[in-house]
């Protein structure tokens, strides 16, 4: 699962938190998925398996320019604030201001032959149950942590 707290999705948090975006967001954010730390999981999954294993991966994506990355979250960490903002022509504002923020964790560090490196956090995860066999792999973050 993406991590909760990468720079693109804080950027929207942040954005939505704005005074210009009381507006769409009086309560200052989205209805959005929101995941956890490492611990959070460990503390909630070892009891139950017999073997378990978290880690966070950082995977790059080579956008082709900034936009790009835009347009890679419009339709995923975006989606709940633009479902939010009713008229077109706002909803091109956000996503306009939204760029403007991210743009200076994508500067030139991170710009390679003329493209932007996208670093994605992941959480990933999966355990053995006490009585074997896999029984996670990966925890969407819509699963019913019911067993």
């Amino acid at each position: 699962m993406p991590a909760y707290d990468a720079i693109p999705n804080r950027v929207m948090r942040e954005l939505a938190a704005s005074e210009s975006w009381r507006r769409w967001f009086p309560e200052g954010r989205a209805n959005e998925w929101r995941s956890h730390a490492l611990e959070f999981y460990r503390a909630t999954l070892a009891r139950r398996a017999r073997h378990l294993d978290l880690w966070a991966t950082d995977y790059f994506q080579v956008m082709p320019h900034l936009g790009a990355i835009v347009e890679w979250y419009k339709s995923t960490g975006l989606r709940p604030y633009l479902d939010r903002i009713a008229d077109a022509d706002e909803q091109d504002r956000f996503l306009d201001d939204y760029k403007a923020r991210l743009s200076p964790f994508f500067g030139v560090a991170v710009v390679l032959e003329r493209k932007v490196a996208l670093s994605n956090k992941w959480l990933l995860m999966s355990g053995l149950r006490p009585s074997n066999g896999v029984f996670w792999r990966q925890i969407p973050k819509f699963v019913n942590f019911s067993f």
